[in-house]
């Protein structure tokens, strides 16, 4: 299950931290109790970057964190303190980062939770493909949210105000754009608490915390 939350720049900087320690430094964080440490890995360039993402390519041991604030995506290199803007805040139009994760060949996927997600090569930074949700009049709300994939190569995406399961193929992802299609219905076994309330994440529109189903 996967929980938003909106704190202070301070303690997101904090949480940010640990986070990051501990997902390029899981030996400390299997370290007996008393020798366990705490330290930052990385910091993150600006103030209120509220991160939410994270990914990491097993074959650099880059990491890269999406800022939910405002859809830029830092990279940060083995062996430097801070991280560097990878993606800019507005790049293909996005202003938010949700789920990151890099696949088998090194492609660094990012979620936007207003469209849909855009496939980036991470040697430059060069988008290599992209597919939105259906949007206009009468489409249903939406939020991309998280990713994975399947042995083979399919991209699966969550939606926190919708049970549905969206996937991308490798045929899609050749193909290079279209429409982010639905794969998987699981409303009549996860619904949201209450109306307004969302499916994964629990949250509701205005921000306001609120009990949450199982994670979609």
């Amino acid at each position: 299950m996967k929980t938003k939350s909106f704190l202070p720049a301070a303690l997101t900087s904090t949480v940010t931290a640990l986070t990051l320690a501990l997902a390029v430094a899981p030996a400390q964080a299997h370290a007996p109790a008393g020798d366990a440490r705490i330290s930052t890995a990385f910091t993150l360039p600006g103030g209120k970057v509220y991160p939410e993402g994270i990914a990491s390519d097993p074959r650099t041991r880059t990491v890269y964190v999406g800022s939910y604030a405002d859809g830029t995506v830092y990279r940060a290199r083995p062996g430097r303190g801070e991280a560097e803007v990878f993606l800019p805040s507005g790049t293909d139009g996005r202003r938010t980062a949700n789920g990151l994760r890099v696949d088998a060949l090194g492609r660094l996927w990012v979620t936007d939770s207003t469209a849909g997600v855009a496939v980036y090569d991470t040697a430059d930074g060069s988008r290599l493909a992209h597919f939105e949700v259906a949007q206009g009049p009468g489409a249903p709300a939406h939020f991309v949210n998280d990713l994975a994939f399947a042995p083979d190569g399919t991209a699966y995406l969550t939606d926190s105000v919708r049970a549905v399961i969206y996937r991308v193929t490798p045929e899609q992802l050749a193909a290079g754009s279209g429409t982010l299609t639905e794969a998987y219905d699981l409303s009549p076994a996860l619904r949201p608490d209450r109306p307004g309330a969302s499916a994964s994440t629990g949250s509701s529109p205005t921000g306001r915390a609120a009990t949450s189903s199982p994670s979609t």
